[in-house]
């Protein structure tokens, strides 16, 4: 049995309904031009008209490479690993964006090339606030062990300053520690040192971000986890002062 089926084209009348639903929305389903209209009375503008934020510099200690993933242990790739994890726990906490920390210091510029072919350079603008990030100590630990199993403790110790070179003025200039505890049985003989590593650095980072937070959700970690260069401000003050600054991003 054959069937053969209709089709019609829409009418301009159709396609004038659908436009105006797709603009005005449907079955109390807001449109595009209510949408617009919600975003907009609730965006945050830029209190320094389009300021910038960069993490510029990334260094690790000799004593705490070995605890870099293999993968990106070999030149700069555990710079620029390590940047874009604390960019990203940034930009997810705080809904900033972040310069990328890769580019060609020479032009300043990026090229793009996109799945038509496409060739496109973009422009980098000049960052206002700096972000150097030094990782001075990446440790292993035993905790504690009983005849089934053993703990250690991953620890991570990060330097973290924020700068406004422009001013000269440093918001934050401490150093930050954190302990991912790991039980394992003894039956298993090989640990993943640096998967244990990287996601001690990354709840670091995501509580250095909450740290940084207008509201300040995460002070009380901040205290007990720093410690301050001498005659600089106390760490509450120092997070209070960035997570300010760090709104002038948005």
């Amino acid at each position: 049995m054959h069937l053969e089926l209709e089709t019609a084209l829409p009418t301009t009348a159709d396609m004038e309904s659908n436009i105006d639903k797709v603009f005005r929305g449907i079955a109390g389903k807001p449109g595009l031009i209510e949408r617009f209209a919600t975003v907009a009375a609730t965006a945050e503008f830029s209190q320094l008209n389009n300021a910038f934020l960069q993490v510029s510099n990334v260094t690790i200690d000799e004593s705490a490479k070995a605890g870099v993933p293999a993968a990106v242990r070999d030149g700069s790739l555990a710079n620029e690993w390590l940047a874009d994890m604390f960019a990203e726990s940034l930009t997810k906490q705080l809904g900033i964006p972040i310069l990328p920390y890769k580019k060609n210091d020479t032009t300043d510029r990026m090229q793009m090339r996109l799945a038509d072919g496409a060739m496109y350079s973009l422009e980098i603008p000049k960052p206002d606030y700096f972000f150097n990030l030094d990782v001075l100590a990446l440790r292993k630990i035993k905790d504690k062990e009983t005849d089934a199993a053993i703990g250690y403790v991953y620890g991570s110790v990060v330097n973290l300053v924020l700068s406004f070179p422009a001013m000269e003025k440093e918001y934050v200039n401490a150093k930050f520690r954190y302990g991912k505890a790991v039980v394992m049985p003894k039956i298993e003989l090989e640990l993943d040192d640096a998967t244990s590593f990287s996601e001690s650095l990354q709840s670091l980072f995501d509580s250095l971000g909450a740290s940084l937070k207008v509201e300040n959700t995460n002070l009380d970690w901040a205290k007990q986890n720093s410690l301050t260069p001498p005659n600089t401000l106390p760490i509450q003050n120092q997070l209070k002062l960035a997570a300010e600054t760090l709104r002038k991003c948005r």
